[in-house]
């Protein structure tokens, strides 16, 4: 069952290149794993070093992607058809249950007029915007890579006879136009209009510079992984001196994050590097295929179904004050909640609606499954 959220896992006889398209399945989970980590309120510094969790998720999307088409055309009209109600159908079928249920929960055991979300609420949670339920944006950003991904791909293959260094250089004058534009966008424009370009302009060229940056981070030599990492953190650590020296306090590059920029970035791009080196070398060798496989190719459902039990958590649990124990304790819970919905979901699939008669429960089924 492919992922939804991600791409597909690619199968394959060879165990070498197996156990790389596995460390990329794992890549994806732990970058999912990172931002769930962040739902459940955690401490600061905790919350601090999972902060590369979409640039994770971004990069590692590029890498598959990349290899998927690396020897075949991209069908363009049947890519988008199938990616985009791969993202969108589940997610609207999710949110009209996670209504439906919190709504029936108040109205048979409390009280009706307390349910929490108003109907804007709600139809805003269709359109993954701002005034909707938290947790929905990654697949806004996910929509938006999709769309992106025929002209990245055309790019590349544009630069492929052009030397790496070569294409990695364009990349890098293009983030520092796009950190040029950012600023000239904030001293001309009036406020509300310069937020508005950060939320829906910049944000998402960060994040499209970064799957074009993905697209080929496969064809560096992994003794460089490691040597970027560090040296990509060199910003990150001037502007932490900087902002002692001068306000004597450390910032979370949280406030760098809307858009994207050189403190958040700087961070978010070691982080990745590493992560990239252990899932390829450590972690995919500990870890058994087999749970990898299927972590990635339930993402979706996992990340939604998260989402109630984070519901169900602050109902039971209450709030975690930013401690690590109780943080902890939430995570677990909201991740063995996603899991085991997902599983439960399966099986119900699996036996009731893949067998059925008509066409559209099957259908239905290839969609929740």
């Amino acid at each position: 069952m492919a992922s939804v959220l991600t791409q597909p896992h690619l199968k394959t006889k060879n165990t070498s290149t197996q156990q790389r398209d596995s460390s990329l399945d794992l890549m994806r989970f732990i970058g999912l794993l990172i931002i769930m980590l962040a739902h459940s309120q955690p401490p600061a510094w905790l919350f601090q070093l999972r902060n590369f969790g979409t640039p994770l998720l971004i990069v590692a999307s590029a890498l598959t992607v990349s290899k998927i088409y690396k020897t075949r055309q991209l069908p363009i009209k049947e890519f988008y058809q199938k990616r985009l109600i791969k993202l969108t159908v589940p997610s609207w079928i999710f949110l009209t249950l996670y209504f439906s249920l919190i709504y029936a929960a108040f109205f048979l055991f409390g009280n009706a007029a307390d349910y929490p979300y108003s109907l804007r609420t709600v139809l805003k949670s269709y359109m993954y915007g701002g005034g909707g339920i938290d947790y929905l944006w990654i697949l806004r950003v996910y929509i938006f890579i999709a769309l992106f991904t025929p002209f990245a791909l055309r790019l590349k293959s544009s630069n492929t006879p052009s030397t790496l260094s070569a294409y990695f250089l364009f990349l890098f004058f293009g983030y520092l136009f796009y950190e040029l534009l950012i600023s000239l966008t904030h001293l001309v424009l009036p406020v509300p209009l310069s937020k508005s370009m950060d939320a829906n302009i910049f944000t998402l060229l960060a994040y499209a510079l970064l799957f074009l940056y993905g697209l080929r981070l496969d064809e560096i030599k992994k003794n460089k992984i490691l040597l970027i990492a560090g040296l990509s953190i060199i910003p990150f650590v001037g502007m932490v001196i900087y902002n002692f020296a001068t306000f004597d306090m450390f910032y979370q590059t949280q406030v760098d994050k809307y858009p994207p920029r050189m403190y958040y970035l700087s961070y978010a791009f070691c982080c990745l590097h590493i992560v990239y080196f252990l899932c390829d070398k450590v972690l995919v060798k500990i870890i058994p295929v087999r749970i990898i496989t299927w972590l990635s190719a339930n993402s979706l459902w996992v990340y939604l179904w998260h989402i109630m039990g984070i519901f169900i958590a602050d109902l039971l649990l209450g709030s975690t004050n930013k401690e690590l124990l109780p943080s902890l304790t939430k995570a677990c819970f909201i991740l063995w909640f996603g899991i085991m919905l997902t599983l439960l979901q399966n099986y119900l699939v699996n036996r009731y609606l893949k067998s059925s008669q008509y066409l559209v429960i099957r259908r239905l089924a290839t969609v929740l499954s």
